[in-house]
């Protein structure tokens, strides 16, 4: 299975390695909007920047299984601000890096 998410977890796997990557936002872009893609995005807001379905819901990744996320990383010490709806509201000290995460 193939999803996607705005964060990886060690309780996403059990007994098994996984392998990052480090994605460009354009590869994070057509690879997370493809239709065998399930979004696993529970915050509404992240959800709309990235133009995916809400679903907050558990992953737990088997061999094989790709995760495909993006990852909030902020150096302000604060949340991002509610309500932003695209990237260039995204205010200075806030990014995303974007990974493919494969549980071997």
């Amino acid at each position: 299975m193939r999803f996607v998410n705005n964060a990886f977890s060690s309780k996403m796997v059990e007994n098994m390695s996984v392998k990052f990557e480090v994605i460009t936002e354009d590869e994070f872009m057509v690879e997370s909007h493809k239709s065998d893609v399930v979004s696993c995005i529970g915050h509404p807001d992240t959800a709309k920047l990235f133009n995916l379905k809400e679903n907050r819901t558990t992953i737990h990744l088997n061999s094989g299984d790709i995760l495909f996320v993006c990852e909030l990383n902020n150096s302000t010490g604060t949340r991002l601000p509610e309500g932003l709806t695209r990237m260039e509201e995204i205010p200075d000290g806030f990014s995303f890096r974007f990974l493919k995460i494969t549980a071997l």
